[in-house]
C-alpha cells in the first residue's frame, strides 16, 4: 500500500494494528524490517520489496509504474477537484498503455457500483 504522505505510513499501520481481530490485517514498514515477509506493505515510496502483485494508492499516493501488477487500485477522494483530476489523466495513461481498467463511484447506499461504463 502506498500512502502519499510519509508522515501517515507509521499513522496508517498503528490503525491497522489496533483495529478488531475479525478486521485485522497484518503488515509491515520500514521500521519492522523482514520486506520481503511482509504480506501488505506500508510505503510511501514507489517500491515493492515484498513482490506483491496487488497494490493499493491512498491518500493522493503517486501511481507511477504499474507493470507487473495483477492490479492496481487506485482510492481518491470524489470532493477534491484536485485527486478527481489526477484520477482522470491516470485514467487516460493507463487506458492508452492498453490496461484493463474500471472505475467504481459509492452510491447514496454506500455501495460500489461500476461507473466505467460511463467513464469511457
Amino acid at each position: 500500500m502506498q500512502i502519499g504522505d510519509a508522515t501517515r505510513v507509521e499513522e496508517v499501520s498503528e490503525i491497522l494494528w489496533k483495529n478488531d481481530a475479525d478486521l485485522f490485517l497484518t503488515h509491515g514498514t520500514k521500521s519492522d524490517g523482514r520486506t520481503a515477509r511482509q504480506p501488505i506493505w506500508l510505503t510511501a515510496e514507489a517500491e515493492n520489496p515484498n513482490s506483491a502483485n496487488v497494490k493499493f494508492f491512498i491518500e493522493g499516493a503517486e501511481v507511477d509504474d504499474v507493470a507487473g501488477l495483477t492490479r492496481a487500485v487506485i482510492l481518491f477522494d470524489g470532493h477534491d477537484e484536485s485527486a478527481v483530476a489526477r484520477a482522470r489523466a491516470d485514467w487516460k495513461r493507463f487506458k492508452e498503455q492498453g490496461f484493463e481498467i474500471a472505475y467504481y463511484q459509492q452510491d447514496r447506499d454506500l455501495r460500489w457500483v461500476n461507473k466505467s461504463i460511463s467513464a469511457e
